[in-house]
């Protein structure tokens, strides 16, 4: 009997080492400098579809994506499936969205049209959460 207290002894610290090493938590070594604060206008005759800054490697921020005319967005209701689509901005620069009647989304960025759609949703529910992404540029 001896014997097998020691297994189950020896098992429950193996086990419990292991529970404690999945707890443990590690430092990231990120650099934070390198990265610049950027901020974009658009101009009033801007057609849309252009990315206004980049980032110091070259990469675009998603803030600073402009839509235009062409481009296909999808729209997502988390909860309301029946909101789900994916729309086309039309030549005149405006999509027709269930709810809300047509809105204009060409010279804004995906956060201004989100914040639209859901000041409009929320007649009708109660703090409606949009997501927006880009399903594909056509105003570039």
């Amino acid at each position: 009997m001896g014997l097998d207290r020691l297994k189950v002894l020896l098992f429950l610290a193996v086990i419990l080492f292991l529970v404690f090493q999945g707890c443990k938590s590690t430092t990231s070594n990120i650099k934070s400098g390198g990265l610049k604060e950027q901020s974009a206008s658009v101009d009033e005759g801007d057609k849309g579809g252009e990315i206004k800054e980049f980032e110091e490697e070259g990469v675009p921020k998603v803030s600073e994506f402009i839509l235009g005319p062409g481009d296909k967005i999808e729209i997502i209701v988390y909860r309301n499936d029946s909101l789900n689509r994916t729309v086309q901005i039309d030549h005149s620069g405006k999509i027709m969205y269930p709810l809300t009647g047509d809105i204009y989304a060409a010279g804004i960025s995906i956060f201004q049209l989100r914040d639209k759609i859901r000041d409009g949703l929320s007649r009708y529910i109660v703090d409606p959460k949009v997501s927006i992404g880009v399903a594909s540029v056509q105003s570039q």
